[in-house]
């Protein structure tokens, strides 16, 4: 009997074989920063009732385990509450969201603990709406998180707003609330 013959078919070349452990380990850990990196990417799903808005970017979210979830909108930042247009923009937020059924793409969690998604109501993009309606801007500082068609979308509609003075857009220099938090 020959022991130099393999025993599987000629022609089949076994991975196992041919692998060292430290390229199996490899290719392991390549897999899973790969599949991580795709989870990361893809965010998570969240579904619930918007049960409370706190002002013009962030609301409260009920899922079906009855658990509360405070989320910021991804991609916009809003005038604060006591800034022109802040009021506004949280009743803006109210009419489109609240008591509705919220689904949430949220890559993250912010440093308050807040999730950080793209929402949407009835197929619309409550961000990119907020944007249309001159009531946010375009959160450029955190753009490169958006994917490039939100990213275009939302560039887009703030020039289109700010071109026909929509919102805070009638005010000939509005204060960004990035600047606004720090005077």
């Amino acid at each position: 009997m020959n022991t130099d013959t393999p025993d599987h078919e000629p022609g089949v070349v076994s991975v196992v074989n041919a692998c060292n452990p430290a390229s199996v380990l490899m290719i392991g850990t390549l897999m899973a920063m790969l599949l991580f990196s795709l989870a990361v990417q893809a965010g998570e799903s969240l579904t619930g009732k918007a049960v409370r808005i706190i002002d013009g970017d962030t609301l409260v979210l009920l899922n079906e385990d009855n658990q509360q979830i405070r989320i910021r909108l991804a991609g916009i930042d809003t005038p604060e509450r006591k800034q022109p247009f802040g009021k506004r923009a949280k009743r803006a937020l109210a009419e489109l969201a609240a008591g509705k059924i919220v689904i949430g793409d949220c890559p993250k969690t912010d440093r308050y603990g807040r999730r950080i998604c793209k929402i949407e109501v009835e197929s619309v993009d409550v961000g990119l709406e907020l944007i249309r309606r001159g009531l946010a801007w375009h959160y450029k500082k955190y753009a490169h998180e958006q994917s490039p068609e939100d990213r275009k979308a939302y560039a887009d509609s703030e020039d289109q707003a700010k071109k026909n003075r929509i919102g805070l857009w009638t005010d000939p220099s509005p204060v960004p609330p990035w600047q606004w938090r720090h005077r």
